[in-house]
Order: structure tokens, then C-alpha cells, then sequence
């Protein structure tokens, strides 16, 4: 298709390009984006689903549940949908606070759910118990972890790590990503002519004029030898530390806030996300809630405030400017509240009651109420779904699936 009147280089036609090129994949059969699982109707009609090179930051206080709702997202639902479009998977978990047996566990826990209709806690799983379990119980864990095993780490889809330092996580991924992929720089001479070598063997990968062409060291381009998304998660990133870094011989000691920002700004957003493609979760905590509520924020109430909200992510405020997407998670049952938007007795709920809130998308800020979504929750499984409108929940049917009796 002619691209009539577009300035060479220029915003327009890189925008162009993307546009024809996404259009391209579509007429193929291939997606562009990834929607959301379809228990989560309310998602997509605020957002259509999450993009490569998306950076998504959970956000809520301790306890809520961020870390289990970022692998829900991360893990079960793209790993499903990578399956059914033959796209290889490969997740990258950062989990500073939870150990690897504990994640594993939940696994466990979620294949026992699945297969055997067992519902399993961590300590179940993994016998920390008053009593022996029968002969039935342990064969069905030992099946399951046999499961998991195959699912998640025999055909290397998951890595586990726990770095603090945000530097050494990026290089795991990044190293993984020479593995699966070619780095090349694409150059620009005085004519417009564009030219391209492999950064590791220097050599030519498109045809072309490389008389002005100098190498430097970096990339600004990536193709992945077959069709693959890497997801990383960082959890929490409020644990991160500071660390020196080498530039060019020069050494720099970099605080916890500068370690955040280099991580979330530079690794996350712009190297993984928009040259690698890679999508991005980063877990971050919000600030005590005594000091929200101490926050003036004129005209709203103690439980509007008590919501997650932009200004009070911990650590690091400026994290969300390089986010595409923000979700928080609120509880009302966390401050007494029995009746929230409409919905009775959540207390009673089977299951716990969360909020999702989208305070952020592509297309910037969304203002509430359009940007809340009720769901509810079985975090020993990571899993949640979205609950039907409230006046559908007080119809009788539908009261027996859901609340207790």
C-alpha cells in the first residue's frame, strides 16, 4: 500500500509502518493483541487486552493479593493463550518475597484443584500438618508436582529468581533473549538508506550501503527466531536494593529509588518492552494507609481514599509514567465494609471479594466508576472471576453459587 506524503523518519511514518504491519498479521490470522480471559468480561470494555511491550504495574496494600493476581494474568492466562496460537512461552518470575517452594506449591494446589477437585492450601501441599495424609492424598500430590514439573519447568517455559538487584534480573532475561533471538542496529545513512548488522557477529543482515556505518556496541532492534513472548514479573519491586553499576569503567552507585527508576524506565519499558517486544508486570506496593488517608483529597470519602491511587505508590512515585497499564486492587472488607457498590454481604461471598481498578491505560488516566471491575477470588489457586452485576447476584440461582449457606 502507498504511503503517499509522509515525511521520511518522521512520528507519522513510524506510526504508519507499525499500523501496516500489525494489519499484515491480522490478515495471517495472528492477533495483536492479547485479550483477557473471557470470565473477565469487564476488562475489555475498558481495555482490549494487552499489547507486546505492555508494562503493567499491580498495585494495592499488603495482603491484598497482588502477587497472585499478577501471575493469574501473567502465567495462567497468556500461558493459555500462547497454547492456542502455537506462540512459545517463556516467564521470567522475580520473587523476592515468596520462595520458589511457595510458588510451586501454589501450582501444586491449582493442578489439584483442576484434576482432582482437591482444594489444597501451600501447607496442605506440602505436609506441614497435625496429621498424616492418606495414601490417596499423597498420591494425588505427588501426580500433581509430577504435572507441574511438566507444564512449567521441564520445557524450561518458567524461571524462578530472587535478585534483588534489578540489573541482575534484566541480564537472566536478556540472556535468554540472545538464546532465542538476533539483536541488530539499524542505521540511517545521509541518503535515507537503511542498513542492519548482527551486534555479536557484525555481519550484514540486510542488504545495503554500510560506508557510514560505525558500530557502537548497542541495539535498537530485535527479531526472535520463531514465533515466542517472553513475560517477566517483578515482585515486589519495593524490595529491590541499590547497586553499583560499570559504565565504561566508570563506576556508579545507584539508591534504591535511582535502582527502581533504572529498572522500570530503561530495562522494563524500553529495552524488554519496546525494542524485545517483551510484556512486563512489576508488583509494587502503596503506601500505609493511615498516611492515604492523612492525604488531602477534597470531596471524597475515608473509603475513596483508601483506594489505590497514583501518588501513593511506595518506593518509587515516579513509576507510573512509564507504565501502559495500572491496575489496583481494593478490598472493602479490609476497613468493615459490608455493602460495596450495589453487592450485599461480600463478607459471605465464596470466596473473597476484590476490586480491580484500571487507573491507567494506553490512552491514559480512566476515571471511576468506569474503571472498576467487582470480582471474586480463590487466591490458594490464583485464580479469580468476575462476578455478574449485583442485581443478578440477588436472584436465587445465582445466590447459591456464590455466597455461603
Amino acid at each position: 500500500m502507498e504511503r503517499v506524503g509522509l515525511t521520511a523518519s518522521s512520528p507519522t511514518e513510524q506510526f504508519l509502518n507499525e499500523s501496516l504491519e500489525n494489519r499484515s498479521k491480522l490478515k495471517l490470522g495472528t492477533p495483536t493483541l492479547i485479550p483477557w480471559n473471557e470470565q473477565l468480561p469487564g476488562f475489555s470494555n475498558i481495555v482490549p487486552g494487552m499489547v507486546r511491550g505492555d508494562l503493567c504495574i499491580v498495585t494495592g496494600i499488603s495482603g491484598i493479593g497482588k502477587s497472585r493476581v499478577g501471575r493469574k494474568l501473567a502465567l495462567k492466562d497468556i500461558r493459555a493463550y500462547c497454547e492456542s496460537k502455537s506462540i512459545k512461552l517463556k516467564v521470567f518470575i522475580n520473587s523476592i518475597e515468596e520462595s520458589a517452594s511457595k510458588l510451586v506449591g501454589t501450582f501444586v494446589a491449582q493442578e489439584a484443584h483442576s484434576t482432582f477437585g482437591m482444594d489444597l492450601t501451600y501447607y496442605e501441599a506440602i505436609n506441614f500438618r497435625k496429621s498424616n495424609p492418606s495414601d490417596k492424598d499423597m498420591n494425588s500430590i505427588i501426580s500433581c508436582t509430577k504435572a507441574v514439573d511438566k507444564k512449567y519447568f521441564a520445557n524450561n517455559l518458567l524461571n524462578i529468581e530472587t535478585e534483588t538487584n534489578p540489573f541482575n534480573f534484566y541480564k537472566k532475561v536478556r540472556d535468554y533473549l540472545f538464546e532465542v533471538g538476533t539483536f541488530y542496529y539499524i542505521h540511517r545513512d545521509t541518503k535515507g538508506r537503511e542498513t542492519a548488522r548482527d551486534i555479536i557477529t557484525r555481519k550484514a543482515i540486510t542488504k545495503g550501503n554500510f560506508t557510514n556505518y560505525i558500530y557502537s556496541g548497542a541495539w535498537n532492534h530485535y527479531k526472535y527466531h520463531e514465533p515466542t513472548l517472553v513475560v517477566t514479573i517483578f515482585d515486589t519491586i519495593n524490595k529491590a536494593t541499590g547497586y553499583v553499576e560499570n559504565l565504561g569503567g566508570v563506576k556508579n552507585t545507584l539508591s534504591q529509588y535511582d535502582s527502581i527508576s533504572r529498572y522500570v524506565h530503561h530495562y522494563a519499558a524500553v529495552l524488554l518492552g519496546k525494542i524485545h517486544g517483551c510484556i512486563n508486570f512489576v508488583v509494587a506496593q502503596q503506601k500505609g494507609e493511615q498516611n492515604i488517608i492523612e492525604t488531602n483529597f477534597t470531596g471524597k470519602t475515608v473509603l475513596e481514599k483508601l483506594k489505590p491511587n497514583l501518588g501513593a505508590l511506595a518506593s518509587n512515585k515516579s513509576m507510573d509514567q512509564s507504565a501502559t497499564l495500572i491496575l489496583g486492587l481494593f478490598n472493602p472488607l479490609k476497613y468493615g465494609t459490608k455493602k460495596y457498590e450495589g453487592y450485599e454481604d461480600i463478607h459471605k461471598l465464596k470466596g473473597g471479594y476484590l476490586s480491580m481498578l484500571f487507573m491507567k491505560s494506553r490512552e491514559g488516566a480512566i476515571p471511576y466508576p468506569a474503571n472498576e471491575v467487582p470480582l471474586i477470588t480463590n487466591f490458594a489457586i490464583d485464580d479469580f472471576v468476575q462476578l455478574p452485576p449485583p442485581d443478578m447476584l440477588r436472584q436465587e440461582e445465582i445466590y447459591k453459587k456464590y455466597y455461603k449457606h
